[in-house]
Parts: C-alpha cells; structure tokens; sequence
C-alpha cells in the first residue's frame, strides 16, 4: 500500500540539535581546532559596561566565518541561511526554539570594530593553526584575485586636473568626452587581426599610461587593469599567501590592480612593506 505523508506540527517535541548535526560535519571539525574565545577579549574596549546586553561578538565572528567557508558575501542572505541550517545554528550555540541574529548586526559590527580589529583577529587565528602543527613555513604560494571596483572607466580625469580643481568632477568629466571622444576600438586601429603581439604591447602601452596620468573620481585607489579575456576595468588585486602543507591562508594584501605579484612578495613571506 502507498504511504502518504501528512505534515502536522506537535506540541512539543523531543529534539536534540546535536544529534542531527553529523559527526563528521565541517564545522564540527572546526569548532574542534580553533578556539575562539579569544574575541571577547579583543573586542572588550568597543563596549560599555552598562545598558543592554549586546549579541555574543564570539557570534558575530562565527558568523562572518560561515560566510567565507560557504561563499556567503551577501549578509541578509547569510542571516537568513543561519535560521535555516542547523549546522549553522550549532555552530553558533543556537536552539532551535531561538532568534538567530539579523543581518543588520554584522553591519553596525563592521562599522563598531574598524579594519584593525578583523586584521587582529586574523594574526590570532593564524597563530592557532601555526600552533596546531598546521602550518610548516617551508614553502608558500602566493597568487591574486582580481576584484572589480565599483566604478566606471568613465570616472577617469588627469590627476594634475583634479588636484587643481578647475573644474568640479562632472564639470571635468563633461569637457573631456565631449571635446575628446574615444571610441573603445581604439586600440586596435591600424594593427592587423593576427598580430597579438603588437596589440598586446599597445593594450600595455595604455595602460600604464592611464594609471600613471589618470584617476577616477569615484574610486581614486582603483587602477586600470586589462588582460586577454578581461576588458578594460578600474580593478583591486587580492594576494594571498598560502602554506603548503594545508593550505591555510598566511597572509593577505589588497592593492590597486596593477600592482602586480613580484611587488607584494616580500610582503606577504617576509612581513615587508612594499616599495
């Protein structure tokens, strides 16, 4: 006979959030191998010793974790996938029966905390794995991500122009495509469709020149940044530095996109600043 399910919600329940979450579980290993207690500690100076109580910091960097381990760059998305998954509400020391922290709260903790605090946090997590035999030191990788700024090519004016301020930024922007149109293809006039090389060399030739006599308005850290498959673009560059015995990150660096790898090497082994 053919059974059918029929959903109807108990009373009360008999219910043990530990049991569903399996042994062998990411997270349970995790909550295993770093101890992060020490982030009440780190972050005791931004509160006051009176009012309400606040959410648990321990949570709010737990949170911030589950999002990096799980690719969760959205915070409302990541809010809503903790009340959802209940390795995530373990993880965190959440029931069931209890609110997970809204979105909100990894916001104004951002913002409460400041970048020093995170860079901190992430020198102490480093030392745990350094001390649990997890990094050799013996040998590194280092590679870059490229990340996309949140500005149009556009925004771009001569840097004399704009520390000057003849102009106000859309009074300059406005002069310069109207008494000076670029069409995208002008790079490649002139030069045959086999010859990569020289197309190549002019795209660098550009290049340069663009983040050496021009910055954006919108987002003056940002630089030109263009390679085969990748149009031009105001970009970051990401390195990292990865040990090789298990892969655990050593060191971060965001630069602008045409700082390229060979600059940040002495950095991100040895601890140097960049020239």
């Amino acid at each position: 006979m053919m059974g059918i399910k029929a959903y109807q919600e108990k009373m009360f329940y008999r219910f043990s959030l530990s049991k569903r979450v399996p042994e062998d579980h990411f997270l349970r290993k995790v909550a295993k191998v770093v101890n992060l207690s020490f982030v009440r500690k780190l972050v005791k100076p931004y509160y006051s010793y009176t009012g309400q109580p606040s959410i648990d910091p321990l949570v709010l960097f737990k949170m911030m974790l589950i999002g990096y381990f799980y690719g969760i760059t959205s915070e409302r998305r990541l809010a809503e996938e903790i009340s959802l998954n209940m390795a995530f509400m373990w993880y965190l020391g959440y029931d069931l029966d209890e609110s997970t922290p809204n979105h909100s709260v990894i916001s104004k903790a951002r913002a409460r905390y400041g970048k020093e605090v995170f860079e901190q946090f992430f020198q102490k997590v480093l030392g745990l794995c350094i001390k649990a035999g997890l990094v050799s030191g013996e040998k590194v990788f280092v590679d870059s991500t490229l990340i996309k700024a949140n500005a149009s090519l556009k925004s771009l004016v001569p840097r004399r122009e704009l520390i000057e301020l003849k102009f106000s930024p859309k009074e300059y922007v406005d002069r310069v495509f109207s008494e000076n149109p670029v069409e995208e293809s002008s790079l490649e006039d002139g030069l045959s469709k086999g010859d990569e090389k020289k197309i190549e060399e002019s795209r660098n030739r550009q290049r340069g020149k663009a983040n050496k006599g021009l910055v954006s308005t919108t987002d003056p850290d940002a630089s030109v940044y263009q390679r085969p498959g990748i149009p031009y673009q105001l970009a970051y560059k990401e390195h990292m530095a990865v040990d090789s015995q298990a892969r655990v990150i050593t060191a971060v660096k965001v630069t602008p996109a045409a700082v390229t790898d060979d600059r940040v090497l002495p950095g991100l082994i040895y601890g140097q600043p960049i020239s």
